[in-house]
């Protein structure tokens, strides 16, 4: 009897879903296996409006009273498709002011224009590491140091080729980046749409045209300063 017991445990275990609820225990790219810029089945550059909302409805991570649909205000861009992901409480620090609480654990959102999705915004306590992404997707092209507000550093790792773009906020430029530094931001979006995207400022901070971000290329890790100032 105990013996059964243990086996019915250990199946129920193995059969049961990777919980949300604990931020940075489980990677928001754990379960999608497609190749980048996709996720999940969702493909910058060639992913319909309809095909998205289909993708998000069959999601279990995405919390499906959430997922909204708004009109653009970037002229890049027709409309957003935003959505949350996981179970909160999750604090949130701010550059200025308290944490803000909020409900949940991520929060994506799909930039369309002429009914196809150009980029995929995720962010959150994503469970990512910069070497974890790094070992998984390569090293990046560029690093791109940008002062924010609450005179912080947002540092974002970049390559077009992929549509891959990444990044965290850091304390200041004396502040090392490591293998394990945790990736709070990340944007898929299409390659063939880079220039353009680019002209437009869309990606996940940086305000720099093409030829400031050319200067800032990957160095490998180390303090910020190495990349700054980003000119």
């Amino acid at each position: 009897m105990k013996t059964l017991l243990v086996i019915i445990l250990l199946v129920l275990t193995a059969c049961s879903p990777i919980p949300t609820t604990k931020p940075g225990e489980h990677s928001i790219l754990a379960d999608s296996n497609c190749t980048l810029p996709c996720w999940h089945g969702i493909t910058p550059g060639s992913t319909t409006k309809q095909e998205l909302l289909q993708v998000l409805s069959g999601l279990p991570l995405v919390n499906q009273d959430s997922i909204t649909v708004t009109r653009s205000v970037n002229e890049a861009f027709d409309e957003y498709v935003e959505f949350t992901m996981g179970e909160g409480p999750v604090y949130l620090k701010q550059d200025q002011g308290a944490p803000l609480k909020q409900d949940y654990v991520w929060s994506g959102t799909a930039a369309l224009r002429n009914d196809r999705v150009l980029e995929i915004d995720l962010r959150g306590d994503l469970g990512l590491t910069f070497g974890g992404l790094v070992d998984r997707f390569g090293e990046p092209t560029y690093l791109i140091p940008s002062p924010t507000p609450g005179l912080h550093i947002w540092v974002e790792a970049l390559d077009p080729s992929k549509g891959l773009d990444f990044g965290y906020r850091a304390d200041d430029e004396d502040s090392e980046i490591t293998p394990g530094t945790p990736i709070t931001g990340i944007l898929l979006f299409d390659p063939a749409s880079y220039q353009e995207l680019t002209a437009h400022q869309t990606f996940l901070y940086q305000a720099h045209g093409p030829r400031q971000i050319e200067a800032q290329l990957w160095k490998g890790y180390g303090k910020i300063r190495m990349y700054w100032p980003a000119e």
